[in-house]
């Protein structure tokens, strides 16, 4: 399923080809785009944002003044909606009168979170790009609704220092909420762990691994990898149910840009090349998968079906690199 523009495409992952489009429901006094998208057994998630909101222009200026430095808007929705996958029936949609950053919902457990917001800059918002800063200003809340039929289960007031990002996880019963902020000159990373099931707080934690405010290549865009019953946001590691930091720290290597992706043993990102950075260690600077080329600047190394996947992502940067191509790797114990 791929969201573009106002509808959904249903696309057969043998052949490519288009199946069926579906249409995300309107609300009367706005035309919406579908934001936020996921699939549960028989049903799509979606919310709807105003449209126009996601950045389609691939230019300097969507570079320099909608995504790299700091105070830059994320994308937020007005209304969450469930349908029925193939027929596109609605089964139930939620509209609060607030804001929900699209980074900011999740599924778990047969529960649909998320954080919304009615503070006055958020709900003043017009073109659906909305800084963090402005989202957690005030009245911010944290809620479950019911997977299936849409009905809350519960609500909690929240209060997040978030300034440039901010990003919603489950897994294994906790909400792991994360986003960035500046403290001084550097940029910190609070982590807040909630039990999924009440929404009651459970712990607390904060992070600095010495990158300056205003970055420019990803240093306050980081989003957390759960492996298990591990939180690692970069260079540390958390535990999932206390917050309390593990022994590890991660060395990227040259340059920030990119998010870690991961499978059950690694993670995987740009240390100036593509590597590999093991996790069952106490420290790493990561293994390099080719010494001539670069991943892209956000998820860009794939872990899936027992290889390492990278598409070509480079090739729009002016970064030094010589090949530009997509590679595949396998284990070499395979060869």
């Amino acid at each position: 399923y791929v969201a573009v523009e106002g509808e959904c495409w249903a696309v057969d992952v043998v052949t490519g080809s288009p199946q069926f489009v579906l249409k995300a429901p309107q609300l009367a006094d706005q035309r919406s785009d579908w934001g936020y998208l996921n699939q549960e057994g028989e049903l799509l998630f979606g919310s709807g944002m105003k449209a126009g909101a996601s950045l389609r222009e691939l230019s300097r200026d969507t570079i320099n003044f909608m995504i790299e430095g700091d105070f830059r808007p994320m994308i937020a929705s007005t209304y969450l909606f469930a349908m029925d996958r193939r027929t596109g029936d609605v089964q139930w949609s939620y509209t609060g009168n607030s804001v929900i950053m699209n980074n900011g919902i999740t599924t778990g457990d047969g529960r649909l979170y998320f954080v919304e917001s009615r503070s006055e800059k958020a709900l003043a918002n017009e073109d659906g790009r909305l800084r963090v800063d402005w989202f957690c200003e005030s009245d911010t809340e944290l809620v479950a609704l019911d997977l299936a039929r849409g009905d809350e289960l519960w609500r909690h007031p929240v209060a997040f220092p978030y300034e440039q990002i901010m990003f919603l996880s489950y897994s294994d019963g906790v909400l792991l909420a994360v986003g960035s902020d500046n403290v001084d000159t550097k940029v910190q990373y609070d982590l807040f762990g909630f039990d999924a099931a009440t929404g009651r707080p459970k712990w607390h934690n904060s992070c600095q691994n010495g990158d300056p405010i205003g970055g420019s290549h990803g240093e306050q865009w980081q989003h957390p990898v759960i492996i298990g019953t591990r939180v690692f946001s970069d260079p540390f590691a958390f535990d999932l149910h206390t917050g309390e930091q593990l022994v590890y720290m991660l060395d990227r290597g040259g340059h920030g840009c990119g998010g870690l992706t991961a499978s059950t043993h690694f993670m995987y990102g740009r240390g100036g090349n593509p590597r590999m950075y093991p996790v069952g260690v106490e420290k790493t600077s990561g293994i390099r998968l080719t010494n001539v080329s670069r991943p892209g600047c956000w998820l860009n190394i794939i872990p899936a079906g027992g290889m390492i996947v990278l598409p070509e992502s480079s090739s729009g940067c002016t970064c030094d690199y010589p090949i530009q191509t997509s590679f595949g790797f396998i284990p070499q114990s395979i060869l």
